[in-house]
């Protein structure tokens, strides 16, 4: 039998969907997987899930040019899939569109359970959604908390790279969800970039390496960070792992910090502890799955706020939920998590 899963979403949608591929795979053990990404970063991510994937398809409509597309549709059309799953994610039209067009007899998504793409939102976490979408095809599911392991190879090559043997913080300085919008990119989960760096200052004064992790984008932030790179104990690695290296230094870390973004899932799925801050998005469905994800929100609830999904979330010039939340407020819980992680305490629920 052969299956494809249709993954061309961000690489915290990739974490959450490992638990249901695992399923899958666990009840057919000889079934051919086949999963369409957006990049190669996103294959890293199933790569290093131990979840194996039989072939790997990249379509997408910003990187590759309309011929390489057609190529791909056409070579997904003579896989002559059985069964297929969209990503929650997933816009019903463009969705189905793509199942129509390769020619798929079984389409499994929740686009095709008749379900407004916001129904289940602030209800029931991601990864739950992914395993309810293969719980009818798959005997039992051994697994609900995705996991990813580091690689010897990828974990030396990091630690190589630095002289300190302090116990690791990560801080991910990025914003978060970069959308195109009407005409113009928004940032929709973007935490006060000053907030930020005064966060790192104030976690330079720990007893920790403190490592900054970002990609591209986040390469113009760097120069604000400029005065406290100069501390021994403040590491920038943005730009300089790949995602596969990015994952052994985060799985060498004590705790990782951010706003909502799929790094603080990377991390969750390694087993370590993870502080998000959190806005627009609801942390009880959209934030890290396990009991070692902690979360901080404004004090006090928006009227307006978990509008993921709305015009709002795109066009809101204020984001009054992210922006209340003080970096003091940040520094105080970090230092709530890393006391009762030094102590070895149970983690909070």
């Amino acid at each position: 039998m052969k299956i494809l899963v249709e993954m061309k979403h961000g690489l915290g949608d990739c974490v959450c969907i490992i638990p249901a591929i695992k399923a899958l795979r666990d009840t057919y053990p000889d079934l051919y997987i086949a999963l369409i990404v957006n990049s190669p970063a996103n294959r890293e991510i199933f790569e290093h899930s131990e979840v194996k994937i039989n072939k790997y398809y990249y379509l997408s409509l910003k990187n590759n040019s309309k011929l390489s597309t057609l190529k791909t549709l056409w070579q997904l059309r003579k896989e002559s899939f059985e069964y297929a799953i969209l990503a929650v994610m997933t816009p019903e039209m463009k969705g189905k569109f793509l199942f129509k067009i390769i020619n798929v007899p079984h389409c499994i998504g929740e686009q095709y359970m008749k379900l407004d793409f916001l129904y289940l939102d602030n209800k029931k976490h991601f990864v739950d959604r992914y395993l309810d979408l293969v719980k009818n095809i798959c005997k039992k599911i051994n697994q609900k908390q995705p996991r990813l392991y580091a690689s010897v190879q990828e974990t030396n090559s990091v630690l190589n790279k630095m002289s300190n043997k302090k116990k690791k913080i990560i801080v991910n300085i990025g914003r978060a969800d970069k959308n195109y919008y009407k005409g113009k990119y928004v940032f929709t989960r973007n935490w006060k970039k000053e907030y930020m760096v005064n966060l790192v200052e104030k976690l330079s004064t720990l007893n920790y390496d403190i490592c900054l992790l970002g990609g591209k984008l986040e390469m113009c932030l760097l120069s604000d960070y400029k005065d406290i790179l100069k501390k021994n104990n403040v590491i920038s690695f943005v730009n300089k792992t790949t995602i596969g290296e990015s994952i052994a230094l985060i799985n060498n870390s004590i705790l990782s910090v951010g706003v909502d973004t799929g790094m603080q899932h990377v991390a969750d799925a390694l087993g370590v502890s993870t502080l998000s801050i959190f806005g627009p998005t609801n942390p009880k469905t959209h934030g890290a799955y396990s009991n070692k994800a902690y979360f901080i929100q404004c004090k006090k609830r928006m009227q307006c706020q978990y509008c993921f999904g709305t015009d709002a979330y795109y066009t809101c010039d204020d984001r009054k939920c992210l922006n209340l939340i003080d970096p003091d407020l940040v520094f105080d819980k970090v230092n709530a998590i890393l006391m009762k992680l030094e102590e070895g305490k149970l983690y909070e629920t």
